[in-house]
């Protein structure tokens, strides 16, 4: 039995203008707010598979920053699915709970995909 693992790291590379939107707790009015990022971060090169268990897989890879390889990165958006993850079936892949909080570029990176199903 083979698993196949990809990560979609396309995503974090292709917006050089934002928009953040605030929900506001108390009277549920949307704010939009732009944002001039013009550098994206820099994408996941070296991504590895670890120690690899009947139910859980880990992953190892290089830190990126926040512009290129500066600066850290505000998230990780980190999910797996049964079959290839790309831009169509990326929303349908399951999102791991309780994701790493990144570190400065260049860091080592690690993180375990629990609560797999064998195979």
């Amino acid at each position: 039995m083979r698993t196949k693992w990809k990560l979609f790291v396309g995503a974090a590379t292709a917006i050089s203008l934002a928009t953040i939107v605030i929900w506001s707790c108390s009277d549920d009015r949307v704010i939009d707010i732009n944002v001039n990022d013009k550098i994206s971060p820099a994408a996941i090169t070296d991504l590895n598979i670890g120690c690899i268990t009947t139910g859980s897989v880990e992953l190892t890879w290089t830190a990126p920053g926040d512009d290129g390889m500066a600066g850290r990165a505000t998230s990780y958006d980190i999910r797996y699915h049964t079959d290839q993850i790309d831009y169509v079936t990326w929303k349908v892949a399951t999102a791991c709970l309780a994701e790493c909080a990144p570190r400065e570029a260049g860091a080592s990176e690690s993180f375990v995909v629990a609560g797999l199903n064998p195979s």
